[in-house]
């Protein structure tokens, strides 16, 4: 298995500012002593001297400022050194499991999580669309994602399960409040087969905006369409405007190169879906 280190370095003002130059002002930040800067980092002073010297020169700005008791970032040096740190702390491994949902699974995953977390494991759950989880996928840094639209899964269907997990949690259905021809768009939840369903009754609408308020959304004046497990989850009972039977579709959990804790925590999410699936909350 090939195993990675990835090395960061900054472009600031057009010049390469390296990882190294960063170290001995993250030591001198830490020791407040060039000369114990340079015993951590293994150099000599006059070598810490030179590369802290091209460094500034690079910057156009001092970095540090030095008193008889001993040398600190100055503003320049600390707002430097807080970017890197910033940039530093992606390329690190998580320790915890990342999963990306968005507010139709977040509770559902709230719920799955307890016993795992009671067990010493830490998790982060990360909340947005779609469109921003299938990103955070691509670039390794979510561990399962749940997605409300199954079209973001398709393209890693096929692949060996080993690979890539792709899996349905649970059959959802949308609700569809027609009101008039005037729609407001959910920011969440397989809103494009709503659409899809409108064009494919040839009716006439019109989209006025997008939100992610679901109070808003609920209390409006226009119509929408809006997931069925939530509407359970928040015990609230709207009638739909159209058959459920041509709105429902899967909510899909996909993971690259899952482990044997994700594949877990999949099960245990389709064991505590069952109550939200669309063929136990049929109206």
């Amino acid at each position: 298995m090939m195993e990675f280190d990835p090395e960061l370095w900054l472009r600031i003002k057009n010049k390469k500012v390296t990882a190294h130059q960063m170290q001995i002002l993250s030591e001198i930040a830490q020791t407040h002593s060039q000369t114990q800067a340079a015993l951590n980092l293994g150099i000599s002073v006059p070598v810490l001297h030179r590369h802290l010297r091209s460094l500034i020169e690079k910057l156009g700005t001092e970095l540090t400022i030095t008193s008889p008791n001993g040398t600190w970032l100055t503003d320049a040096g600390k707002i430097v050194l807080r970017i890197y740190n910033k940039y530093r702390e992606m390329l690190e491994p998580e320790e915890r499991v990342t999963i990306c949902c968005t507010p139709i699974t977040n509770k559902l995953l709230e719920e799955a999580l307890i016993d795992f977390e009671t067990a010493g494991n830490k998790y982060q759950i990360s909340v947005n669309d779609d469109s921003y989880n299938l990103k955070a996928l691509y670039l390794g840094r979510a561990d399962l994602v749940l997605f409300d639209d199954p079209n973001f899964a398709i393209e890693f269907e096929g692949t060996p399960d080993d690979k890539i997990l792709t899996i349905d949690i649970f059959k959802d259905t949308l609700v569809h409040q027609e009101k008039d021809n005037k729609y407001i768009k959910y920011k969440f939840g397989a809103q494009r087969l709503g659409f899809r369903f409108l064009d494919n009754e040839n009716k006439l609408y019109k989209i006025l905006y997008e939100i992610s308020n679901f109070d808003h959304l609920i209390n409006c004046d226009e119509s929408f369409f809006i997931n069925q497990s939530l509407l359970v989850r928040r015990n609230i009972e709207i009638s739909s405007s159209s058959d459920l039977k041509m709105l429902v579709h899967p909510i899909m959990a996909v993971s690259i190169n899952p482990t044997e804790e994700i594949r877990d925590i999949v099960k245990i999410l389709k064991k505590k879906a069952e109550r939200l699936s669309w063929e136990n909350t049929k109206q």
